[in-house]
């Protein structure tokens, strides 16, 4: 079940509190509390604010890689592309040195909510802005092997991946991405076949035209309103 963030109550330990319970003991908020709220915050579009809380949240424990994900998230609401991709890409190379799940990174999947998955989705999407289309191209099948969706086609198939902190971006989004920055390349084969993955009915460009290149350009700025 998708935690709904809007209503997720803040717990009071995410400012250091002083309790008194017959001897004093100060209480902290973690790394993991700190990046609970930054999402909260995130789901409020207070990027600047967020953001904070996941750079505070990846000081108190570097190897923290929601932390990451959620400034690499963060960083490119603001505009901070490059800023993106580089806590994006510190996030996936703390996943795959630890090579293993911690508590914490197994407590957030449970949730349906995996931040090194999550964090090559937003990678994706960050080289694109970038115009870095061979990378984004390589990060968004990387991503669609993980989730699931590598062989997803609109006219017959169901979604497996959407952002558990914004149900607004699935899968349809990296396949996107995919056709645009092939079409960037000058494949315009592999931009129509991601393109039609996105449609009930194939369409049948002549991409070895002008006239055809032409048609998938539009096809390609068409699907993007429609995802």
């Amino acid at each position: 079940m998708k935690t709904k963030f809007n209503t997720y109550i803040v717990p009071i330990s995410l400012i250091a509190i002083t309790l008194i319970t017959g001897c004093r003991k100060r209480v902290t908020a973690s790394d993991e509390d700190m990046s609970e709220y930054g999402w909260v915050l995130y789901s409020e579009s207070k990027y600047d604010e967020s953001n904070e809380w996941f750079v505070n949240a990846v000081f108190r424990d570097t190897t923290y890689k929601d932390g990451y994900n959620g400034q690499g998230w963060t960083y490119g609401k603001l505009g901070e592309i490059d800023s993106s991709i580089i806590r994006f890409e510190k996030g996936i190379q703390k996943a795959n040195r630890s090579g293993e799940l911690s508590w914490e990174d197994q407590k957030l999947i449970f949730q349906d909510h995996n931040p090194l998955l999550e964090s090559i989705a937003g990678l994706t999407l960050a080289y694109h802005a970038k115009n870095l289309h061979g990378m984004a191209i390589d990060s968004g099948l990387v991503f669609l092997e993980m989730s699931g969706d590598f062989e997803y086609r609109k006219s017959g198939g169901t979604l497996k991946w959407s952002f558990s902190r914004d149900e607004n971006i699935n899968s349809t989004h990296i396949i996107w991405t995919i056709a645009s920055s092939y079409f960037a390349e000058g494949k315009y084969i592999e931009s129509l076949d991601y393109s039609n993955r996105l449609n009930v009915v194939d369409s049948t460009f002549d991409v070895t035209t002008t006239a055809g290149i032409q048609k998938l350009a539009a096809e390609i700025s068409r699907l993007r309103t429609r995802l």
